[in-house]
């Protein structure tokens, strides 16, 4: 009997900013190791390019499907100080395997990151795998909001760079996943994702497979909506209610009139951009306040009760049901000189990971804040998504399963009717691309405060998202959701030297701490 083609890494987790890198629309199996890297917000893969083979990090991005790396001594290099040092860069000089190309390689994100180089063709290695013939963007020039690092899209090819500039199907290329398959290393374009919960330090990724030890029953096979053209080209299936239990009553139901809507599974967007009437109500009721910084947030006690959370249902009321713990939603925060961010009575600062955007992006993102608490599994082949509630930190013995490309998934079960695309909300076509929100560091003004936080937030939903409150020092006070400073402080530095840096993640590489979408 053959052996099954299934390729596995592990993803370690890093941290970043709060803005999709989602590309922007103008333009068998392998296990890998996820490493999340600690306030970094992403989870990277470790590759070699080239050969002999030249070490690169690059954020796993389920969001797009481009690879690219930066050049070594080009502008991207040296304007990003010493980045390229600590998470590497590529020098197709320097491989005796890299073969240039005619194509220019321009990408855009949601997040105002732009690269710019050449499509090279050249060696891709990672856990067990060597793709020969990659095709690679090779970055020399770009801007970025955040700290730059390459990027492995996993997506579609339909959504890939050179075919979003105009629009030309002939210009699309194989991507990695698909020169995964086509070169033999596993039998279909599928894998399946399981990052682990917040404070852990890697996850994993299995191409061509999935571990039935890394989730509860049932596992539910959802269709991917298609784009506005009828192709598909983003990893989107339809979201269409929420509720949220504190753990002592029945689930109380969120869903606003957004839903359905469809939402993109995106692991390179490290928070969950929702609807806006629905993040009104849900931060409203929390007693969330609203930072120009540092965006929304909470004392990160308000989720010392793990019984609190809440439930998304995907594909109908028979689809997937996945809960996503409160705690799982709070990603503390620190200043550039990595101080803790603290309400004024020393109480620790959380950024919450619901956030409103989807309005106006046309398409909600349920980036890594939702992803970890679901074990998913994309299979491009068959245009479908399934999903699972995963389980944290799984003690069993993997046990890995091949994915046959037959569309019929091991352990996996379809809900009796599925949500179309013309059913969606926002836009009633899906559009073939998404530009996130974006949150950018500044000065913290103003001088509100919100006293000493000492418990957990009291939770007051109401469908008009106005109200909420706060147990602030033994008793309930009003929160002001427009003020400028939430008695917020961050270890003394100035403000205008103040970086908002969210911790998203599963580990610190190099020392290294910021985010990623």
């Amino acid at each position: 009997m053959a052996s099954p083609k299934v390729l596995q890494m592990d993803i370690k987790k890093h941290r970043r900013s709060i803005a999709s890198r989602s590309l922007d629309r103008r333009q068998n199996d392998v296990q890998a190791d996820l490493s999340n890297y600690l306030g970094a917000g992403f989870y990277g893969l470790n590759v070699t390019v080239g050969t002999p083979g030249q070490n690169v990090l690059v954020v796993l991005d389920t969001g797009s499907s481009d690879f690219w790396v930066p050049v070594t001594g080009s502008d991207i290099c040296t304007s990003e100080t010493d980045l390229c040092d600590v998470f590497g860069s590529y020098d197709p000089t320097q491989s005796d395997s890299s073969s240039g190309t005619n194509a220019d390689f321009d990408a855009a994100y949601g997040d105002g990151t732009q690269v710019s180089g050449q499509y090279i063709n050249d060696n891709v290695a990672f856990a067990s795998a060597t793709v020969t013939g990659a095709i690679i963007g090779a970055a020399a020039t770009g801007s970025t909001s955040d700290p730059l690092t390459g990027i492995m899209g996993i997506g579609y090819v339909n959504a890939e760079a050179i075919s979003t500039i105009d629009n030309d199907p002939a210009d699309i290329h194989p991507n990695i996943v698909s020169q995964l398959k086509s070169q033999g290393i596993i039998d279909t374009m599928a894998y399946s994702l399981w990052l682990n919960d917040l404070d852990s330090d890697t996850g994993s990724i299995l191409f061509g497979g999935l571990d039935t030890t890394k989730f509860t029953a049932p596992l539910v096979t959802l269709p991917v909506l298609p784009d506005e053209t009828g192709n598909f080209s983003m990893l989107s299936i339809a979201w269409t209610g929420i509720g949220f239990s504190d753990g002592s009553s029945s689930p109380q139901d969120l869903t606003t009139s957004s839903f359905p809507i469809g939402a993109l599974l995106d692991s390179g967007t490290t928070a969950s951009i929702i609807p806006d009437d629905l993040a009104s109500s849900i931060q409203s009721g929390l007693g969330v306040i609203q930072d120009p910084t540092f965006g929304p947030l909470l004392p990160c006690s308000a989720g010392d009760d793990n019984t609190q959370g809440f439930t998304f249902t995907l594909g109908g009321s028979d689809g997937a049901s996945i809960t996503v713990p409160l705690n799982e939603l709070l990603y503390p925060q620190a200043d550039a000189n990595g101080d803790p961010l603290t309400f004024d009575d020393g109480t620790a600062a959380c950024m919450f990971a619901l956030q409103g955007g989807a309005d106006e992006a046309g398409l909600a993102i349920l980036g890594d804040a939702f992803l970890r608490s679901a074990y998913v599994v994309y299979d491009l082949d068959n245009n479908q998504i399934s999903l699972a509630q995963t389980v944290f930190n799984a003690t069993d013995s993997p046990n890995i399963v091949d994915i046959s490309g037959q569309g019929a998934l091991p352990s996996a079960s379809a809900p009796a009717s599925t949500i179309t695309a013309s059913a969606v909300a926002l836009s009633k076509t899906l559009p073939g691309g998404v530009t996130g929100e974006t949150r950018t560091a500044g000065s913290v003004t103003g001088s509100a405060s919100l006293g000493g936080f000492t418990g957990s937030a009291t939770f007051r939903f109401n469908p008009t998202g106005t109200g909420g409150s706060h147990t602030a020092g033994g008793a309930a006070s009003t929160s002001s959701h427009s003020a400028a400073n939430p008695g917020v402080r961050y270890g003394g530095v100035d403000s205008a030297a103040v970086v908002a840096v969210v911790v998203a993640g599963l580990g610190v590489m190099g020392g290294m701490a910021w985010v990623l979408y």
